[in-house]
């Protein structure tokens, strides 16, 4: 039976040796290594995380691709040997070959599939591969249908075979480790490795080609002309196309399970970046399956921290395996009304207890829905609150303290007020008759030695009554009472006012006072003139106060700010003593004075500048210093105003009986004061008649009629404000208005309005002057003609 397989006698002279074509040989080599690639990448896919399905259609679609590579390049290896004996192939063995190529393709890809693979395996998988390789080379011999005998020399066979199982060892190692190379180098390693199996496979081939000897026999028939390249380029296209198909899907499904890494990765190094984050809320976080008994799936540090229990103590078991069964219940009937409701339930406030004692937990809990919309996980946020209630009772008990604190300092101010307008009222009373009749005294004839006496009695009154109002104006300043009351107003006059009233101590002293408004500073504007007045006199009386020689300068100019605002700018310049610079940040501060010598030296409270600067705070302005020791100091400021509208001046020629036969009542219960009043207005030629408390007014009134009534609203019996209400409820009824003037030595804010509300006309605050008694004549009096 060998005999007719084998030949021992190579040299017969009727052998068919035949040529090769090398174009084709160099074809069988590319398909071969294009078949190695191919199936290094199928090895590839299959080590991938794939589905069953894929897996399945990558390996059969492997097989196919490979097997079909590795029996194009036998079967184009064949046709590359040229003969001159007519051949043709018998199509049963054809596919058959082809058949045995695909199960060997198979194999080798089930058998780099595999997670390990061992080296008895790859022996094992080396032998059965190469003689199955071999097995598909000879059956496709057999398959030509040529008039010769084919026999084969023994030692090229056997080492045919050889080459075949080495060339499967080979394979299979590159393959299996070649799958598993992820390292930059891998499309280089695996050219490499195809084009080393693709020649192993070609060498196999064309040993036992080499091995092959054909013996014609008498009839054969001879076809020198016959050319297979048409059917070899054929075949090589075909199972290029094949081979372009499987790489494409290869390339695709790569490139998708890349994709799939790719989000696989991502997903994990999410799932970790999430995992971290729970695990660093500064909230406890848990979470149960609703549909497993409420058992725990989710459990954070905080949490862990919070109960005192272990993740690994928690997930899987369910409330009652670690609360209290109160507790439990509890937690469990929150949790079942969050799912059956599906609505997110807040506990504002619940007890806990665990291993550290019973605490305050603020918990929220949610229902998660799964993908048909049905809540399937409840998740609850929890915050240990027993720190913030504590926190929050103490700050309740800190406000209720803070507001007992304001009810008592709201009452000592209120005590405060009350004794600053009884002192007001004290001290201003005797004043304005030690003034008045001062005044009064200076009107008759006196020698130069009397008037001196009279002239320091009214200094020294006017300087305690400045005294006086700097202590009131500092109190209603810090008590909030002193409100601004901006009109109309003549700037210049109200600048040459105070000016005026410095001008006689300046010339005393020598020293100049000069006033420059810069151009365009509107001459009439809307302010308070009464605190601007306040302002201007207490810094200009300063300077003159600690100015020796020299000057005092007043400069006014003015910025636009739109839509009819202006700010003022003040500036008072002295050639005075200066202030030392380390004084200057403490002038503004009250009962401050630069040198503890000065109140000695020049008087005063210390509280000029600071009223001048809450003054200028309240206009929306600021105020400020600079001073040279020795040359003199500028204070300046500024205040928010509007531009206002021109006033006409009036030039009344005043005389002291423009008011004959006016009735006055004057209600007054000092005699001294009354004395004043009832001078001033017998000055003007009026009627004066007096009453000492509120009911005698009441009782005159009723009896005559008066064209002014000047009320006290201090008084024994029955005060003013009483006796206004008892008068106006009276003319009320019989329609009739009579002027009623409060005259009193309240000088706190809200006095005015109190007057004004109890139904008085007008107020005047002690001490007054004779002047202020004649512009209320003016404005409610009508000077009666003589004789009528």
């Amino acid at each position: 039976m060998l005999d007719s397989f084998f030949i021992y006698d190579s040299q017969q002279t009727s052998v068919e040796k035949g040529t090769y074509d090398f174009s084709l040989i160099i074809l069988s080599y590319i398909v071969a290594s294009f078949a190695s690639y191919t199936a290094l990448s199928f090895a590839r896919q299959l080590t991938l995380k794939n589905s069953k399905l894929e897996k399945r259609l990558i390996h059969w679609g492997g097989a196919f691709a490979l097997g079909t590579g590795i029996w194009a390049m036998h079967f184009i290896g064949m046709l590359a040997h040229k003969m001159t004996m007519a051949v043709s192939y018998d199509p049963f063995l054809t596919i058959i070959s082809m058949l045995v190529a695909i199960g060997v393709a198979y194999y080798v890809l089930k058998e780099v599939s595999r997670d390990r693979l061992s080296l008895k395996q790859i022996l094992i998988a080396s032998l059965l591969l190469g003689l199955g390789i071999a097995g598909m080379h000879y059956i496709g011999m057999e398959a030509m249908k040529i008039d010769a005998s084919l026999r084969y020399r023994p030692g090229l066979f056997s080492l045919s075979i050889l080459i075949a199982i080495i060339a499967s060892a080979a394979a299979l190692w590159m393959a299996f480790a070649l799958a598993r190379d992820n390292s930059k180098f891998h499309q280089l390693f695996m050219i490499a490795a195809a084009l080393i199996m693709g020649g192993a496979i070609c060498g196999m081939h064309y040993t036992g080609m080499a091995a092959a000897v054909f013996i014609p026999y008498a009839n054969c028939r001879y076809d020198p002309n016959q050319n297979f390249n048409t059917m070899a380029l054929a075949i090589a296209a075909s199972t290029a196309a094949i081979f372009g198909i499987a790489l494409a899907l290869v390339i695709y499904n790569r490139r998708r399970n890349t994709e799939l890494q790719r989000i696989e990765r991502y997903a994990k190094e999410n799932q970790v970046f999430l995992d971290k984050i729970v695990d660093n809320l500064p909230l406890a976080l848990f979470a149960k399956d609703a549909r497993d008994g409420y058992r725990w799936i989710l459990w954070n540090r905080k949490a862990e921290e919070l109960f005192e229990l272990k993740k690994e103590d928690m997930l899987g078991k369910t409330d009652y395996d670690n609360f209290p069964k109160s507790e439990a219940d509890f937690f469990r009937k929150t949790d079942e009304r969050v799912i059956a409701l599906r609505e997110v339930v807040d506990i504002p406030v619940e007890e806990v207890t665990t291993k550290r004692g019973t605490w305050l937990a603020h918990t929220i809990k949610v229902p998660i829905y799964d993908e048909e919309e049905n809540p399937r996980i409840l998740l609850g946020i929890l915050e240990d609150i027993t720190e913030k209630k504590k926190a929050e009772e103490h700050l309740k008990q800190a406000q209720l303290e803070a507001m007992e604190a304001r009810i008592v300092a709201e009452k000592a101010n209120e005590s405060k007020s009350e004794f600053l307008a009884n002192m007001s009222h004290e001290i201003r009373t005797p004043m304005n008759g030690v003034l008045g009749m001062a005044g009064l005294l200076s009107d008759t004839e006196l020698n130069q030695e009397q008037r001196s006496w009279v002239e320091i009695i009214q200094k020294s009154g006017e300087n305690l009554l400045e005294i006086i109002n700097d202590i009131l104006d500092f109190s209603k300043i810090e008590a909030g009472k002193l409100k601004l009351e901006p009109i109309n107003i003549d700037l210049f006059a109200l600048v040459k006012e105070v000016t005026g009233l410095l001008d006689l101590k300046a010339q005393e002293k020598g020293i100049e006072i000069l006033v420059n408004f810069a151009t365009e500073t509107p001459r009439f504007v809307i302010c308070d003139p009464t605190r601007l007045r306040q302002i201007l006199f207490n810094l200009a009386g300063n300077s003159l106060k600690f100015t020796e020689k020299g000057r005092i300068s007043i400069s006014v100019r003015h910025e636009a700010e739109g839509s009819g605002n202006i700010r003022l700018y003040f500036e008072v310049e002295d050639t005075g003593i200066g202030i030392p610079e380390d004084k200057l940040k403490q002038v503004f501060e009250k009962f401050s004075q630069a040198e503890e010598s000065t109140t000695r030296k020049f008087g005063g409270t210390g509280l000029g500048l600071t009223i001048c600067k809450k003054l200028v705070t309240m206009m929306n302005g600021s105020i400020g210093v600079k001073s040279y020791p020795g040359k003199g100091s500028v204070f300046d400021f500024n205040i928010e105003s509007k531009e206002g509208s021109p006033i006409e001046s009036e030039k009344v020629l005043l005389r002291t009986d423009m008011f004959p036969g006016i009735r006055v009542l004057v209600a007054e219960d000092m005699k001294v004061n009354l004395m004043l009043i009832k001078k001033i207005l017998e000055k003007h030629g009026c009627e004066v008649y007096s009453a000492a408390d509120g009911r005698e007014v009441v009782q005159k009134m009723h009896d005559a009629r008066y064209d002014i009534v000047f009320m006290d609203c201090q008084m024994p019996e029955m005060d003013g404000f009483e006796a206004t209400k008892a008068i106006r409820k009276e003319e009320d009824a019989i329609d009739r208005h009579t002027v009623l003037v409060a005259l009193t030595a309240d000088a706190l804010t809200g006095d005015r309005e109190k007057c004004l509300k109890a139904g008085m006309d007008d107020y005047i605050n002690k001490p007054f002057k004779p002047e202020q008694i004649t512009a209320i004549l003016k404005k409610w009096v009508h000077p009666k003609k003589k004789g009528a």
